[in-house]
This record gives structure tokens, sequence and C-alpha cells, in this order.
């Protein structure tokens, strides 16, 4: 086989691995962000909602 060939066979190689790195670290990206939008759409669904106006403003000492 010749010297340029196996030069260019591994380069190809490289960039290959290259490309499925970067292939795998978008989808993780992806995974992360979705995993957190889910995550702060749940603590929505769950959040308390504010108390009704006037309530909490004056404090009972006999509780």
């Amino acid at each position: 086989m010749d010297t340029s060939a196996v030069i260019q066979q591994v380069a190809m190689n490289a960039i290959e691995r290259q490309q499925t790195v970067q292939a795998a670290v978008v989808r993780q990206e992806k995974q992360s962000q979705d995993a957190l939008v889910s995550m702060l759409d749940a603590s929505l669904q769950t959040a308390k909602s504010a108390p009704a106006p006037g309530t909490g403003l004056v404090v009972d000492e006999f509780a």
C-alpha cells in the first residue's frame, strides 16, 4: 500500500472519530437542556399559588 494512501486513511479515520464525538456532545447537551426544561416545567406545575391579598398581614398572638 502506498504511504500517502495510508496517511490519507489515518486522517479520514481521525476526522470520522472527531465527528462522532461532536455528535455525541451535541446529543448530550440537548438531553441536558431537555431535562432542565422538564424539571422547571414540573416545578411550575407543583408550585403553590400566591396567598390571597391581605393574608398574613396580621399576626395572631393567641394561635
